[in-house]
């Protein structure tokens, strides 16, 4: 027999856990500070000696985190790949550190180790930069975390797998490690039989050929949808890349050699942002950006969503775009800001396996954000704001720290709804941290039922009892909430997986 939702609604009330809150305070993981700089594993051991300007990347479900940080040893500063969880630091590889198992160390110069540490699902670890002893220099390497373990992804004069009599060359970047340890990576030059124009790849693949090919070659592809008389041949592919191995889409920022060249963002092989044209979308009066000042970066989400930056005129307005749309350009409010407030800079865009857009803002109101944009077309969501406390011994409570950051350098929102922040005190120092936060889970827009990007509370809760009792949903479906896909709603497990969901599960 079907339970009657009155009774539903009075047995759920009796066992409903607490709602999730928004935590308002980052947890730490490292710091700086003089006080207390945080040990680092590297070999001799070393502690942090600056965050400043360092970059955090964060596995997409959240578990990981990598970075490069500014080390301290006898008095002498260096430069080391740091990774770890939540709890703390696990893995520190500095520059001069003999790599095990590959007898080779990255070089002490300040080129040794690239800015970019990457870091997927598994903690597989993706490091690259320049080598010691040998001439060729430049090198991707994974470190697998499972057996801690270290192998080459791609090396300076190592022949470039299914493309005979070509080796990689020195221009090796990456981008992107994907779940599976393969690296989303460029070659700016490669050596061998292939002409100059020709031979500029972005390739994807991992240790031993693994899965190895390239995506995009300069000088060949001829991409489609272009907008500034006729056609042309991508020549370079320049720094501004992603892949996504689930929807198997590809981005890249690169130029057409026209009369003059003319800087593209190319998708999948269509051209989707030209120079010279106007932003999508864009406010009236349509900014159009000039071929010296238009594309500044570009990357791919997990789930294949696109994002590009940039600039309109040499010093003009900082524009986002996502998706074939203009998100904001600085001349005019951006979502979640307040009224006459103007973005000067933008930093640390990322998107979510399931769509969320996360980015970081400094404003004309001398504060720093990071904006949520989530996938469902609510509202933007102001995650952080300036003048955020900071729990330096986690102990729960955050003032008796008397640790207050001013400035964000860098920040990362996982799938799981927890950004990692890289913060500074001025005139104090740097710390790692993470908080969780609160927005609709994956899947579940139609239980964010005032469609604001937060979720759960309180008035999600009072409008799922109205459905319980007979009420409309007040979203163009109730799918979402017949949680197990029976067609039956309401019915008691739908109720539980309701107050799962609330108390930190999935849909």
């Amino acid at each position: 027999m079907r339970t009657s939702p009155t009774l539903l609604i009075a047995l759920s009330l009796a066992s409903a856990p607490a709602l999730a809150q928004t935590q308002t305070f980052l947890r730490f993981i490292a710091t700086e500070l003089e006080s207390q700089p945080t040990p680092l594993p590297t070999v001799p051991p070393s502690t942090t000696d600056a965050l400043l300007q360092s970059k955090i990347f964060v596995s997409p479900n959240g578990q990981y985190w990598a970075s490069v940080f500014i080390t301290l040893e006898n008095g002498v500063t260096n430069r080391a790949v740091v990774s770890g969880t939540r709890n703390g630091i696990d893995f520190a590889l500095a520059r001069g550190q003999n790599i095990p198992g590959l007898n080779v160390a990255f070089e002490s110069s300040a080129v040794g180790l690239d800015t970019e540490a990457l870091v997927n699902d598994n903690g597989d670890i993706s490091i690259s930069g320049n080598l010691v002893p040998t001439t060729a220099d430049e090198a991707i390497i994974l470190y697998k975390r499972a057996d801690q373990t270290f192998s080459f992804v791609a090396r300076e004069g190592s022949p470039i797998p299914g493309i005979a009599g070509e080796s990689f060359g020195g221009g090796l970047d990456q981008r992107q490690l994907l779940p599976d340890g393969r690296a989303v990576f460029r070659d700016g030059s490669t050596t061998g039989g292939l002409a100059a124009s020709v031979d500029e790849f972005i390739f994807v693949g991992g240790p031993n050929g693994q899965g190895f090919a390239p995506i995009i070659q300069g000088g060949v592809t001829t991409p489609t949808n272009q907008s500034a008389g006729g056609t042309a041949i991508l020549t370079d592919v320049e720094l501004g890349y992603g892949f996504s191995p689930q929807t198997n889409t590809w981005i890249t920022r690169g130029i057409l050699q026209r009369t003059a060249p003319n800087v593209v963002l190319v998708r999948n092989g269509a051209v989707v942002l030209e120079a010279g044209q106007p932003l999508p979308g864009a406010p009236t009066p349509t900014p159009e950006f000039s071929t010296a000042f238009s594309i500044t970066d570009a990357g791919m989400g997990p789930g294949g969503d696109w994002w590009a930056t940039g600039r309109s005129t040499s010093g003009g307005p900082v524009w986002l775009v996502a998706n074939g749309q203009t998100v904001f350009t600085s001349d005019n409010d951006f979502p979640g800001g307040d009224p006459g407030e103007r973005i000067s800079s933008l930093t640390s865009v990322n998107f979510t396996t399931r769509g969320d857009l996360q980015f970081t803002v400094f404003t004309n109101f001398a504060r720093a954000l990071v904006i949520v944009i989530p996938p469902n077309g609510a509202a933007p969501i102001r995650v952080v704001d300036s003048a955020i406390e900071v729990d330096l011994n986690n102990n729960g409570d955050p003032n008796d720290d008397f640790f207050t950051a001013q400035t964000i350098f860098s920040s990362f929102l996982a799938d799981d709804n927890t950004l990692y922040m890289i913060v500074r005190n001025n005139g104090i120092g740097d710390v790692v941290g993470y908080m969780p936060v609160t927005l609709a889970p994956a899947g579940c827009d139609s239980i964010d039922f005032n469609g604001n990007g937060v979720f759960p509370e309180d008035q999600d809760v009072v409008d799922f009892f109205e459905v319980l009792a007979g009420g409309t949903c007040p979203t163009a479906t109730c799918s979402d909430i017949d949680f197990n896909n029976n067609g039956v709603f309401p019915e008691d497990q739908d109720i539980v997986d309701f107050f799962n969901v609330l108390a930190g599960g999935s849909c």
